[in-house]
């Protein structure tokens, strides 16, 4: 009987264990598309002001800085942010010459940013209609 629990067992082990023995290591890429803590949507604008909404979406325990600054003129706009999910509507002064924007979220760090290019130029459109005239 001990030499047929034997025989058992090793049946058993080789058909259990033959796939690690058996094991290849395979080249493997993972990519992981974690979600940004910083969204910027841009909103409209009412000729004055440009309007975005600002969404902070932070799980990190520490606190948060955000700015927003300009290209020509510097910071903006900063603020503490606290951790969580945050949606802000803010509105920044259009210009009349281009205007570069940088939204910038720093948490620890790492530093998120959405920059937006404004182009303030003035397209003019002309239509010409075309008209028959009759000569009476």
């Amino acid at each position: 009987m001990t030499k047929f629990k034997n025989i058992l067992v090793a049946a058993f082990s080789i058909i259990f264990f033959s796939p690690i023995v058996n094991a290849q290591a395979v080249p493997t890429s993972y990519s992981v598309n974690a979600e940004q803590p910083l969204k910027v949507k841009y909103l409209s604008d009412d000729g004055e002001y440009l309007h975005f909404q600002v969404t902070v979406n932070s799980h990190e325990t520490t606190k948060g800085k955000f700015a927003i600054s300009d290209k020509t003129e510097g910071t903006l706009y900063s603020s503490a942010v606290a951790t969580g999910s945050t949606v802000t509507n803010i509105k920044v002064a259009k210009k009349d010459e281009d205007q570069v924007l940088t939204f910038e979220l720093f948490v620890g760090k790492e530093t998120f940013s959405k920059s937006f290019s404004v182009n303030t130029s003035v397209v003019e459109t002309l239509t010409v209609l075309e008209r028959d005239i009759t000569k009476l």
